[in-house]
């Protein structure tokens, strides 16, 4: 209904990419979420909120792959973004920072 390229439409296969991983699905996951950082890059920007999002989502599936040192320049944007959008307090910024925490 809303079309390949809108952002409701990233989310939802940003969300199949998280339900895959869930399901021990990994590499279809990274396909999904992959996707989705394309439409929301192509639609939102690359730093939109939402964009930051669906990079810290790859940089999740990353580290559950057990690649981390690829997960952390995906943390490292989306932190980027979102410090610069949404503030260093912000939850979304502290749950990214946290992620990165993880991985360094």
């Amino acid at each position: 209904v809303l079309g390949p390229e809108h952002p409701d439409t990233a989310t939802a296969v940003n969300n199949l990419g998280t339900l895959l991983q869930e399901m021990s699905d990994l590499a279809e996951a990274r396909l999904n979420n992959e996707h989705a950082l394309v439409i929301l890059e192509r639609v939102l920007g690359p730093e939109h909120p939402e964009t930051a999002t669906a990079v810290n989502n790859l940089g999740m599936l990353l580290q559950a792959m057990g690649d981390l040192a690829g997960a952390r320049p995906y943390y490292e944007r989306a932190l980027a973004i979102l410090e610069a959008k949404l503030g260093p307090d912000h939850p979304n910024t502290r749950i990214v920072r946290d992620n990165l925490a993880a991985v360094s």
